[in-house]
């Protein structure tokens, strides 16, 4: 009988624990720093742990380095926060989401397990949780994102090997998406109908006559209206910061973009700069310059969460049901889109990425001018924009 092969130095093993009812693939790595180096992970069958080895093993023969068998994911991702997130470029509310993403959700469900011990079946089931808790794709796609990032740079650090969470899908949601509210021609109307005697309507009619997001539109300065050139420039938007309170940065995806004036929308952002200087001279000493457009009564940026809350009076006061600014902006697309502006500019104008995310499908349409395109919004209101001019009329007579 031939006697049997006694296991070599750096062959792993795969064992079986009765008192823990695991299987366990374990790597020998010899001796690293001084002191020998071993790792052991379990698996729920044999199968598991053997592929487990033969991986190792593959990635000790090629020179990669072993993986870190100490820490703790929620001790790397502090270390990842504090150490690479914080100080790179990323705009302060991006590293606040981060934050919040590993504060309340990746650190109280995943953070026990050591780096090394995180499996895929970790990170499914982790989404899973959040689906059955009521969380919706949009958190749930964040939080993955954010626990891919750390343990890709795990790998860069030479602290794992592979990341458990980059294939990992994120679960449809129990509950679908709620469906943006858009408002009806006459409900547009009535709308901006009511904000025309508001302080704040210049800033109702350029988040639906160019599209705006509800920050970009707080956020425009007063040199951003280029009059000579009929030009309104997008460059920044105002977001509120947890633990930082309101805060500019660069528009969504960090698109900057130029949008053309039509007349009566030059008219409109002009009769908002006399009356933002009529607003600062009765403020005296206690007005707050922040070169905003669009500010509260004494100069101030504007809440975004706020104006929620405003619109939400105005609705009410025009005998509306509840919509919200982006409601305004999602007119806006609808309406550009039936009065034929072209996919390629309507994803322009609105500042999107991916065409995708603008329209569901593809339609073919001609080219359009901008001049044109200002003006195809403009022409759906010709009742309240001749309503805007003789008021702007009126009042220049008045003042004279």
């Amino acid at each position: 009988m031939a006697a049997g092969r006694k296991r070599g130095h750096g062959e792993g093993s795969v064992f079986y624990s009765q008192s823990r009812a695991r299987w366990f693939a374990e790597v020998d790595y010899g001796i690293v720093n001084g002191r020998r180096k071993r790792t052991r992970r379990s698996f729920t069958t044999r199968r598991e742990a053997a592929v487990h080895l033969a991986a190792a093993l593959r990635a000790q023969a090629e020179g990669l380095p072993a993986p870190d068998g100490r820490t703790r994911l929620d001790t790397f991702v502090d270390h990842w926060l504090q150490d690479v997130v914080v100080p790179s470029t990323r705009a302060r509310a991006t590293v606040a989401s981060y934050e919040n993403a590993v504060r309340v959700h990746i650190k109280p469900a995943l953070g026990h397990h050591r780096l090394i011990d995180l499996r895929h079946e970790h990170v499914l089931r982790f989404l899973s949780d959040l689906r059955d808790g009521g969380s919706g794709r949009s958190l749930m796609n964040t939080v993955l994102v954010v626990l891919r990032m750390a343990l890709k740079q795990a790998i860069v650090e030479e602290r794992l090997t592979r990341n458990v969470a980059r294939d990992v899908a994120v679960p449809a949601p129990k509950t679908p998406a709620a469906v943006t509210r858009r408002l009806t021609r006459a409900e547009r109307d009535a709308l901006l109908a009511a904000a025309r005697k508001d302080r704040l309507f210049g800033l109702y009619y350029v988040m639906y006559a160019l599209g705006l997001r509800r920050g970009e539109a707080i956020g425009l300065q007063v040199d951003d209206a280029d009059f000579d050139n009929s030009v309104l420039h997008v460059r920044q938007q105002i977001v509120r910061v947890t633990g930082h309170g309101l805060s500019a940065k660069l528009p969504k995806g960090e698109k900057t973009r130029s949008l053309y004036m039509s007349e009566t929308t030059a008219r409109i952002l002009r009769e908002r700069l006399t009356a933002r200087a009529e607003e600062r001279g009765a403020c005296g000493p206690g007005w707050q310059d922040s070169e905003l457009l669009f500010t509260t009564s004494v100069g101030t940026a504007l809440d975004p969460s706020r104006l929620n809350h405003h619109m939400t009076d105005l609705c009410k006061s025009a005998g509306l049901s509840h919509a919200t600014p982006h409601a305004l902006r999602r007119t806006f697309s609808d309406d550009a889109h039936a009065l034929g502006v072209a996919d390629k500019e309507l994803q322009q104008a609105l500042g999107h990425t991916r065409i995708g995310m603008t329209m569901d499908t593809y339609v073919s349409t001609k080219p359009i001018t901008d001049e044109v395109f200002a003006s195809i919004i403009d022409s759906s209101l010709p009742d309240l924009s001749v309503r805007l001019a003789d008021d702007l009329a009126d009042r220049a007579v008045t003042e004279t």
